[in-house]
């Protein structure tokens, strides 16, 4: 029961957004590690078993391109990990953010792998996988003033090999 009651709410979030039209929803802020509590939620009223944890040496207040990064790549791989479930943990530690996430095999190959590496490299970070269902996507907490303005977008066409 719980969990219909979580979908339905799920639901109504897409509805509500799908009704105020592209134009309204182009001029909201854009999602950051703050909204990761809204995301699981999501998942989790479609019945999967989504963790996300974030250590204590995370920072508060993140540069705005690796907080949007770094949500958009959570964003990604959640979407790509089918209905099993997923781990994803955010630490910072010498001068870097790091997201590892197990129990997502999509995310260590193909264009979901290619996509993650799309936007970390625009900070100058990289994704490594292993061992097993393991993706690591590590981003420098100062990124160089070429990320400033980097889209966070997905390069879709451009090469993008790991770093």
């Amino acid at each position: 029961m719980e969990r219909a009651r979580e979908a339905l709410a799920a639901m109504r979030s897409l509805l509500d957004t799908v009704r105020e039209g592209g134009t309204e929803a182009a001029r909201r802020p854009q999602p950051t590690l703050q909204a990761l509590d809204l995301l699981a939620h999501q998942c989790r009223a479609t019945g999967r078993d989504v963790e996300i944890r974030l250590t204590d040496r995370v920072p508060g207040r993140l540069p705005t391109a690796v907080d949007l990064t770094a949500y958009h790549a959570a964003e990604t791989v959640l979407a790509a990990s089918g209905e099993g479930p997923a781990l994803l943990e955010f630490d910072a530690h010498e001068g870097s953010l790091t997201l590892t996430v197990t129990g997502v095999p999509g995310a260590t190959r193909g264009l979901v792998r290619e996509r993650l590496a799309a936007r970390v490299a625009a900070l100058d970070g990289t994704v490594t996988t292993g061992p097993a269902d393991t993706v690591r996507l590590q981003m420098p907490l100062t990124p160089g003033p070429e990320a400033a303005g980097a889209p966070v977008a997905e390069q879709g066409d451009e090469e993008m090999g790991e770093r």
